[in-house]
């Protein structure tokens, strides 16, 4: 790699405004109420107790020093982890703690800090400010308020998960019908309340629904005849076995395609993970994913939809490469971001490359922070942004050296750059 071009390739990219078309934070409290709500993200919990286990070693309901106590011994085995790096970049951009602060100073010191700079009442703006932050979207329940927030910075999306994968049981229609007051005793009602519930996220400005899904979940069409035969048992919250319950999310993610056709909206598609394989992880920590996940599995989806664009994250290797080849020969499968265990460099890079070599540059989304607080942003994206400019230099590199490569040049490169981090996201959520 040719570091100084890489460099300048880095610091052109890092000058843009961030736009991040994922998130779960949350816009009533989107900054950390302390520090340890910041090492209580999943990813350091998780990697913590990997590093050294202790049976019931973390509570999220715990005091903020008795938590930072809990952790912060078990830090010093993460400190070769690129999360590792994201938290010393928010320390030092946010909290004026320096890294080396974190072997030598006491729990207690690290949280009174940190909450002397969270206190400060330009705390938040001084993150939007240093993140360069533009909008950042959402996670939102289909019966979450969504009018009493900042639009202008924070946009819904409606995660459709309990839809598609437990609309029936009694719990989440009662949900349903509070929230729009269809009677949700047949599936004529369910499908009134549901389309009641995308009406409101479409009038708030929503840029997409989105779901993520379990590994090697097969589409099949089902109509409305088998769909009512399966629901009146859910409804008496009778277990069904997991033909039904496929085939019952099949029919879902069919009448939401539709919608997103009608009101002509993205349907954002997060493939292949296994939910709770780590019993004994902490909270958010129990989910992985199979490297046997494949996307074909939703090409009848793909197909009788072909006026709705599918932006789709996987989570392995050979997920990475089928979704490339997916998106190099089908118009409405847009390749986004670098979700949870590929979110590190050395996938990113090789998603990337891929990514420029092989599918049209007008249909990456570059990437999404996943966060969920605000603190994330930058070094996440700062992360992603020095992996695609390192992709970037050697690309230029290789195309003066490769026989049968035609030039690329750094204004190709960064217009490529461009494309992938604004322009893309822009036009196919609509911004």
């Amino acid at each position: 790699m040719n570091q100084g071009l890489a460099q300048q390739l880095f610091q052109t990219i890092d000058s843009w405004p961030i736009l991040d078309p994922h998130s779960h934070v949350r816009p009533q409290q989107p900054v950390a109420h302390s520090l340890a709500d910041l090492l209580g993200y999943h990813y350091y919990t998780e990697l913590a107790q990997s590093a050294e286990f202790e049976e019931g070693w973390w509570s999220d309901q715990a005091e903020p020093v008795t938590r930072v106590q809990a952790i912060l011994p078990k830090l010093k085995y993460l400190r070769n982890t690129i999360q590792y790096s994201w938290m010393m970049l928010i320390s030092r951009e946010f909290l004026g703690i320096p890294a080396d602060a974190w072997q030598t100073q006491t729990a207690e010191w690290l949280v009174q800090t940190a909450q002397k700079a969270i206190d400060a009442p330009d705390y938040q703006q001084t993150i939007l400010q240093k993140t360069g932050l533009q909008r950042i979207y959402l996670t939102n329940a289909f019966d979450e308020p969504i009018k009493s927030y900042d639009t202008n910075l924070f946009r819904p999306c409606l995660r459709v998960d309990d839809l598609v994968f437990t609309p029936a049981t009694s719990q989440v229609a009662t949900r349903l019908h509070t929230t729009t007051g269809c009677d949700i005793s047949d599936l004529s009602g369910l499908k009134t309340a549901v389309r009641e519930v995308f009406k409101r996220f479409v009038q708030a400005g929503m840029a997409y629904p989105a779901v993520s899904t379990p590994a090697n979940l097969v589409f099949e069409p089902v109509d409305d005849v088998a769909a009512e035969s399966m629901m009146r048992p859910m409804l008496d919250n009778l277990q069904p076995d997991s033909g039904v319950r496929d085939r019952w999310a099949s029919w879902m993610l069919q009448f939401i395609a539709g919608l997103c056709q009608e009101y002509k909206v993205p349907f954002h598609l997060m493939l292949g993970v296994t939910r709770n394989a780590y019993p004994f992880g902490v909270p958010s920590g129990k989910d992985l994913f199979p490297s046997t996940n494949r996307i074909d599995g939703f090409d009848g989806l793909f197909n009788l939809f072909p006026k709705v664009n599918f932006p789709t994250s996987v989570l392995s290797d050979t997920s990475g490469l089928e979704l490339t080849a997916a998106a190099w020969i089908r118009h409405n499968i847009y390749p986004s971001g670098h979700w949870w265990y590929s979110n590190n460099p050395i996938e990113i890079e090789r998603d990337v490359r891929r990514r420029l070599e092989l599918v049209p540059w007008n249909k990456p989304v570059a990437y999404y922070s996943d966060a969920y607080y605000l603190e994330f942003v930058l070094p996440k994206f700062r992360m992603y942004k020095f992996c695609l400019a390192k992709v970037l230099a050697n690309a230029i590199n290789e195309s003066a050296q490769h026989p049968n490569r035609e030039p690329l040049t750094t204004d190709d490169a960064l217009a490529i750059a461009h494309a992938w981090l604004l322009d893309n996201p822009k036009r196919i959520f609509q911004e």
